[in-house]
């Protein structure tokens, strides 16, 4: 076969013009000296604590933000409006044992990993966020009395590591659910990766262990956590009350998340269950302070204040980006795993992330003086996993890699 090299350069020349065309198009847009406008729906709340709790729906129990199969997509969104939050019995059932299974292999791999000496601070903006291993492994410090002085927070595991986590993220059903609970006329995307939260069983706590006044910038004071009845005596990784908008705040209405229990989570157990704030979502994003799990709430914001759910596996906790939610200690002698996926409407896009007050609001600042001069941050796209994603002239510029897209 005779080939012509002179068409194959010419090719090559037009595909390297196409490309440095798209990037000059995608640095003007960015770049853009048109001011743009916030969306209505990125929203900061500066009421207080007590301002909000007075306005939060009365008697929520749990039936009332139950769904059971055949899930009634009509009722979820329902629910979801009013409470920001919905407990499907079941949803990911078909997909937990094996999860399960990776989890307890995951964290074996990573505490071989820490005790070999294999893992790396992490530093965000000058304030310490625990230790990585190479599989992607986060640590945080061990409350006393545990076996180590490090103990798992987030687990190296996700899409890119279990096949069963991105089936469960991308069953039909999930995804009819969760189609039906976002305004995206053009489609759903799976945001990040998965996580995978690990709450080792420390029955033997003598504190609460976590991130500690010597680890943030000097700036930065260490909120008082509220040690009320409901979070009880010190356990392993308790995560306190928060909103997920404290680390990923997006510019439109943000993503909806489904929480998954891989085995039974319950107060006789004492394994950490997660507690909700049913109705929280309606204000926005409130004020939050550093604590000993990253971001939290106030101390005013206790776990006394939510609604306890507990479950078995298979049981999944859907909820808004602002809805207020955290897990006690795990007090029992037995790990607890639950896995986390995200959704996006593609018109969407994720703002900021932090992990710490002073980070928080440096990124806050910074996203609002690049849409008041005409600039948005470069985006990530995550898979699509319903409809199609459409470009706007409200869309965010996109990450292009040319040695993976072209």
């Amino acid at each position: 076969m005779l080939v012509d090299f002179r068409f194959v350069a010419a090719c090559g020349t037009a595909v390297a013009i196409a490309l440095i065309l798209h990037r000059r198009r995608r640095r003007l847009r960015a770049t853009s000296s048109q001011p743009l406008r916030l969306d209505s729906r990125y929203r900061h709340c500066s009421l207080s604590p007590d301002d909000v709790k007075v306005q939060l729906p009365k008697d929520v129990s749990i039936a009332d933000l139950e769904l059971h199969p055949p899930y009634d997509v009509a009722r979820a969104r329902r629910i979801y409006d009013k409470y920001g939050c919905i407990i499907a019995r079941g949803l990911s059932r078909a997909y937990v044992d094996e999860i399960r299974e990776h989890a307890d292999g995951a964290f074996e791999q990573a505490v071989r990993l820490m005790e070999a000496g294999a893992l790396t601070e992490v530093i965000n903006d000058g304030c310490f966020v625990g230790w990585v291993t190479p599989d992607q492994t986060l640590f945080i410090p061990a409350p006393k009395g545990h076996c180590r002085d490090k103990q798992v927070m987030v687990l190296g595991l996700d899409y890119y590591i279990s096949a069963a986590m991105f089936r469960a993220a991308t069953d039909a059903t999930t995804l009819d659910l969760v189609e039906a609970l976002t305004d995206s006329p053009p489609g759903v995307e799976l945001f990040g990766k998965g996580q995978c939260f690990y709450k080792e069983g420390v029955s033997t706590a003598a504190d609460a262990g976590g991130l500690q006044q010597k680890h943030l910038h000097p700036s930065v004071t260490m909120a008082a956590v509220s040690t009320t009845e409901s979070a009880g005596k010190p356990g392993g990784n308790p995560k306190y009350m928060h909103q997920d908008s404290a680390y990923f705040m997006f510019a439109r209405g943000g993503c909806v998340a489904t929480l998954n229990y891989t085995t039974a989570t319950n107060l006789s157990r004492d394994n950490g269950p997660l507690y909700v704030i049913p109705g929280s979502h309606r204000f926005g994003h409130l004020q939050h302070v550093d604590t000993p799990s990253h971001l939290g709430l106030p101390p005013e914001w206790t776990f006394g204040d939510g609604l306890c759910i507990e479950g078995e596996a298979g049981d999944s906790i859907i909820f808004h980006v602002h809805t207020i939610h955290g897990s006690p200690p795990n007090r029992s002698d037995q790990p607890r795993a639950t896995f986390i996926n995200r959704y996006l409407p593609t018109d969407d896009y994720q703002a900021f992330f932090a992990t710490d007050v002073r980070m928080r609001a440096r990124a806050r600042a910074e996203f609002e003086k690049g849409v008041a001069e005409g600039r948005l941050p470069v985006t990530t796209r995550g898979f699509v996993v319903r409809g199609r994603r459409v470009w706007t002239d409200q869309s965010a510029p996109w990450k292009l890699e040319a040695r993976v897209n072209h």
